[in-house]
């Protein structure tokens, strides 16, 4: 019997078993969509069954193998939506784009949500079928991609190396470190718009704000801050057994300080109708929140701890005293 020439590609790989399958070969279930992590028998399920309508249950398929994952929806650090987009379908596909999934932990959790296994032909059938577009392919050209660390390509999420971080008293906004859970937006000015919603408790009304209002019926006032990602040196906690399974893995450079221009949102707020010189005076009820203003030694106290990181004495120096001139 004549044998179908071998590629490497996805599609011919799928091309090479339909025709080999055709000529009359027969091939183990799995091919080579085999489980390799778990030795455990599941039970054929057709793929029209993968597709049909199981009330609100995702059931997904990878590799040959079937996940009923909807126990996952809401722990899924991406979103339920995120995984119901892929119901029915190959996550292959989807994690040719969101990348960081492919890692042998996240494999291994899946595997707790496995019901069954295709056939070899519904295997290759479905992930010939399973379409998936990359919408990231309008985001920006990062000129510096080199000279960063990138945590992740799809969303796009980079931080400076830590050495970078100390040679400017401002980080320079092209090695900034970027935090995306999507792509980054395409919007023009004109279709911009900023909507504040109505809190009648705290005397705001709901209005829209265009860019174009922004910049001319209010000040521009820069402010001088540090911003670090909550999430910021997450990666030393990976132990033996204790894998990340949130994204992106940050090392210790997400985290930097700038000049921010900009609108105050005091400014914006009282002109929808917010008391706020009588809120700040302490004159008038806030429905419940507290205000809370840090003393300037707790301020420092930051400033120091932060920079202790990087441990930088002439930097250290340099930003406390240049923080005091600003006090």
């Amino acid at each position: 019997m004549s044998s179908p020439a071998v590629a490497d590609s996805v599609d011919e790989k799928c091309n090479y078993v339909l025709q080999a399958l055709a000529m009359g070969a027969e091939f183990p279930p799995q091919h080579v969509f085999r489980n390799e992590i778990t030795e455990k028998d599941y039970p054929i399920i057709p793929l029209s069954e993968v597709q049909a309508d199981h009330d609100g249950n995702v059931w997904v398929c990878l590799d040959g193998g079937v996940y009923d994952v909807t126990a996952f929806l809401e722990a899924h650090p991406g979103g339920s939506s995120r995984i119901e987009m892929a119901s029915g379908q190959d996550l292959s596909k989807f994690w040719a784009v969101y990348k960081l999934h492919n890692r042998p932990h996240i494999r291994l959790l899946l595997e707790e949500f496995r019901i069954g296994t295709l056939s070899t032909e519904d295997a290759l059938r479905i992930e010939r079928e399973t379409t998936f577009g990359n919408y990231y392919e309008s985001d920006p050209e990062r000129p510096k991609q080199k000279e960063i660390r990138v945590a992740s390509m799809h969303p796009w999420n980079s931080e400076p190396h830590p050495e970078a971080l100390y040679e400017n008293f401002f980080t320079p906004n092209d090695i900034f470190f970027v935090r995306n859970h999507n792509a980054v937006p395409e919007l023009s000015e004109e279709d911009w718009e900023l909507e504040i919603e109505g809190n009648e408790a705290l005397g705001i009304e709901n209005k829209t704000f265009k860019l174009s209002d922004l910049k001319k019926r209010f000040q521009k006032r820069t402010v001088v801050s540090a911003l670090q990602c909550a999430g910021n040196r997450q990666e030393e906690l990976i132990t033996d057994g204790r894998p990340l399974y949130v994204a992106p893995h940050w090392r210790n450079g997400a985290i930097g300080n700038a000049k921010w221009g900009g609108v105050l949102v005091r400014d914006l707020l009282k002109e929808c109708g917010m008391d706020i010189d009588e809120i700040a005076l302490r004159r008038k009820d806030t429905n419940g929140m507290r205000i809370v203003i840090l003393s300037q030694r707790t301020l420092m106290r930051l400033v120091y701890h932060t920079l202790e990181l990087f441990q930088s004495r002439k930097l250290l120096t340099r930003m406390a005293t240049h923080f005091l001139r600003m006090r």
